[in-house]
């Protein structure tokens, strides 16, 4: 098995983070896919074993060759931001393949991560070739055109999400997303804001983990919740603010802010629900 360097990385943060829905625990790491690929790789200290796969390819995907720990320094102006990002070192931005990371997050509209995990391992199982590594075995993701079996997308379990897999199907391909990469950012959002069903959030997401606009700012409903809280003392704004106040105050490092404001905000969410269950145990 080949290894490489992997300072300032955490392999289970980062594919746990709400990025990445393709990948499953196998032996002391994990199996991942990533559109054609289908690789293993798990992390040992400071380095990655992996078997499947390039060098060159894990350092792209997992954005090694970003200067994380710099980065963090960007972002000690922002406590909550910068306690997130000391206690939750190791998080990295997944620079994906755009076709796959467009159609993961139609999924993701009104779901949950249970199933977009389903639903994006359905649509592969569906619509591409099967690949194995050893005696494991998968799924390609299918390429753009391939989507075009609307009763497929529907035993896929996508619902009303089908017709805009269609539509993104019959209007997007690999060569006019990558091309979105020399856009301003507004003009690249707005373009991706005008296939069928592509809201901000979404846009915002495909921008981030897989066209290199490290300053774009999704805005879930968890990200909503903590900068309301945190940054606007309880005020209702809505995500546009919201949007547009990331971009003031973090700049070209607002995908990274953003990031572990997601992963600050869940954590958050998860204590409190297990004080709630815990209490009500004990009452009951």
């Amino acid at each position: 098995m080949n290894t490489i360097d992997a300072p300032d990385f955490d392999l289970r943060l980062t594919l746990d983070s709400g990025q990445v829905f393709r990948f499953r625990p196998h032996l002391d790491g994990f199996l991942v896919n990533a559109r054609h690929r289908f690789f293993y790789v798990e992390q040992r200290t400071d380095r990655l074993a992996f078997d499947g796969v390039e060098s060159d390819f894990l350092v792209r995907y997992f954005r090694l060759d970003d200067d994380h720990a710099a980065m963090i320094r960007a972002l000690e102006f922002d406590p909550l931001v910068s306690d997130a990002a000391r206690r939750f070192r190791g998080l990295r931005i997944v620079r994906q393949d755009p076709w796959e990371c467009l159609v993961t997050f139609i999924c993701s509209s009104i779901s949950n991560i249970p199933k977009i995990r389903m639903n994006v391992e359905s649509i592969a199982a569906s619509f591409g070739d099967p690949v194995r590594l050893g005696a494991e075995r998968s799924w390609q993701f299918p390429s753009p055109g391939c989507l075009d079996d609307e009763g497929k997308l529907r035993a896929a379990k996508v619902g009303f999400r089908a017709k805009y897999l269609l539509a993104a199907n019959e209007r997007a391909d690999d060569a006019w997303l990558d091309g979105l990469r020399g856009l301003p950012i507004e003009s690249a959002r707005d373009a991706l804001m005008a296939l069928p069903g592509i809201a901000e959030k979404v846009a915002d997401c495909v921008l981030l983990f897989s066209l290199d606009f490290t300053d774009a700012f999704p805005v879930d409903v968890w990200i909503h919740r903590i900068v309301q809280r945190s940054y606007f003392r309880n005020r209702s704004v809505s995500p546009a603010r919201v949007r547009e106040w990331a971009a003031r105050r973090f700049g070209p490092l607002a995908g990274y802010a953003e990031s572990f404001l997601y992963i600050e905000a869940r954590e958050r969410g998860s204590q409190a629900r297990r004080a709630s269950a815990k209490g009500a145990t004990a009452s009951g």
